[in-house]
């Protein structure tokens, strides 16, 4: 028998604009209201010709309760949402006036009381909201700061926030500060210095260049352990969105800005894995992919036609296979299936040092407000060290990484010859419609390495980058593909390449690089189970 949800708020308020009577139920899964023609039957959904519409409380994002004009006794109370209709999430609003107390005073209490029911709910549902009831208290409200790229993909980013970040996040009642990127490595150069004490989230208005800009801005700074745990949103306004794409992915969301938005309001929380990436000369940090052979020569040769947007890619990629280059060099990795714990497969003659991303791992990444008590105490006891301009021994340890110069351990698993690409990615897509790392998880440790040599045809190629839309380009045999936690690059510097990381040109030279499990955390609507 299935057991009938318990009402918390109940009544009958005009809805607007129409003036027509409604009965409204507030339970703990939902908001519910309609009415029959004489618009006074509490009984919903008890009469199949009434007209109800039944919002879910998980697709609500905000509740603001008003007085009327002067002269108005009644109060009026709004409720914003994005359910989800096909393949799109939609933005609603409901507004409902109420008259049912004699006076100013009683009418505004009933509408505040809804609105305050409501933020408790999306916030916390299993919560007693009893005390909040009685101490009339509304949930915190949460200090984002924005990064807007106004050069990102095809120059929309300020009108996108403008005229659908904004709106959205106003209604949820956010807290936030915009600033808008001047020139490259901008806002790397913020991040790097700016007091981060009061933000409970960095949100990213851009693609995915501006995200490794903040990435590597967070990890080189002196309190990186904490910074880094401060949880990143994306709105996708870029060229190149993979971060965003992969998340909405795996979150089960449609792949559209207002999801995107809606993620970040809602912020709930989900582990993402950050790569170190080591050169002869610097230490980076990706979390999308480092590229090299013909994918990243699409990246890099693509950039003039930045305009089309992600069309870019398409373009580039046809151009690329038709002037097929192939590339000499060692791709070099350490196997998933042979960490079995022993000194073996360690670069080093030591037990690794505890990663800051095992302690975030081993809380509950759904609670918001307890990872931002954790993250303003780690804050508040570093922040005031004066930044240095040395580096090197920041970041979590890679203690599965020898010196670039040196011999890898037995364990690695070693490929060399003439290859077309060879690519180790740490998200589920590069792209709309390239899942290049079918088997990528959020918060799994792993990384996927897809290779393909130099005897694979032009006409192969193309049917492999069309297989890259479901992910099915992996089963095939002119395709290996490896899942691994770390990696080593080296290219035949007698030929010229490009060697991308996260869509950025780097020198072309050896590099290698170990995935760091869960050091990041991104907002998101609802978390993937965790690894």
């Amino acid at each position: 028998m299935m057991e009938v949800e318990t009402d918390i708020l109940r009544g009958q308020f005009e809805r607007l604009p129409t003036k027509r009577k409604n009965s409204v139920i507030l339970s703990k899964t939902s908001l519910t209201y309609g009415g029959g023609r004489d618009g006074c039957c509490v009984c919903l959904g008890q009469h199949g010709s009434l007209s109800i519409v039944t919002t879910k409380v998980v697709d609500i994002y905000g509740a603001k309760a008003y007085q009327g004009p002067e002269g108005d006794t009644a109060a009026y109370f709004q409720v914003y949402s994005c359910p989800r209709y096909e393949k799109k999430r939609v933005r609603q609003k409901v507004c409902f006036r109420v008259s049912s107390s004699d006076s100013e005073e009683g009418n505004i209490a009933i509408a505040e009381q809804w609105v305050r029911t409501i933020l408790w709910l999306i916030k916390d549902p299993e919560r007693n909201l009893s005390s909040e009831q009685e101490e009339r208290t509304l949930p915190a409200s949460r200090k984002l700061l924005i990064l807007i790229n106004p050069f990102s993909g095809s120059g929309k980013s300020v009108r996108i926030f403008h005229e659908h970040v904004e709106p959205m996040l106003t209604e949820a009642e956010l807290e936030f500060n915009t600033i808008t990127t001047e020139y490259a490595g901008h806002a790397g150069e913020m991040i790097l210095s700016m007091n981060l004490l009061d933000v409970d989230g960095i949100v990213i208005c851009s693609g995915d260049g501006l995200v490794y800009e903040v990435i590597n801005g967070l990890m080189k700074r002196p309190d990186w352990e904490a910074a880094i745990n401060i949880p990143l949103g994306v709105i996708p306004t870029g060229s190149g969105n993979a971060l965003c794409l992969s998340a909405l992915f795996a979150t089960g969301e449609p792949n559209d800005v207002t999801s995107a938005i809606f993620g970040i309001i809602r912020g709930n929380l989900m582990d993402l894995d950050i790569c170190s990436v080591i050169t002869p000369t610097e230490k980076l940090y990706a979390f999308l992919s480092v590229t090299w052979g013909l994918v990243s020569d699409v990246d890099i040769e693509s950039e003039r036609y930045r305009f089309l947007g992600e069309r870019r890619f398409l373009i580039g990629t046809v151009a690329r296979i038709i002037g097929l280059r192939k590339y000499r060099g060692r791709l070099s990795y350490l196997p998933a299936n042979d960490i079995n714990g022993g000194e073996d497969n360690l670069a080093y003659n030591f037990t690794p040092r505890e990663d800051v991303s095992s302690s975030a791992a081993e809380c509950d990444v759904t609670s918001l407000s307890q990872h931002q008590a954790h993250i303003q105490e780690n804050l508040n006891g570093v922040f005031s060290k004066r930044i240095s301009g040395n580096f090197s021994s920041l970041g979590p340890s890679d203690h599965l990484l020898p010196p670039l110069s040196s011999e890898l351990p037995p364990s690695w698993k070693v490929v060399e010859g003439e290859f077309i690409l060879g690519c180790p990615v740490f998200l589920s897509h590069l792209g709309t419609d390239l899942m290049a790392n079918p088997d990528g998880k959020f918060g799994d440790g792993l990384m996927g390495i897809f290779y393909v040599r130099s005897t694979t045809g032009r006409m192969a190629l193309l049917d492999l980058f069309g297989k890259m839309k479901d992910g099915s380009h992996v089963r095939s045999h002119h395709v290996e593909y490896v899942r691994a936690y770390a990696f080593r690059l080296e290219p035949d510097t007698s030929q010229t390449g490009n060697l991308v990381v996260d869509g950025e040109k780097i020198d072309y030279v050896p590099i290698q690089g170990q995935i760091h499990k869960s050091l990041a955390k991104l907002m998101c609507v609802t978390p993937p189970p965790k690894m």
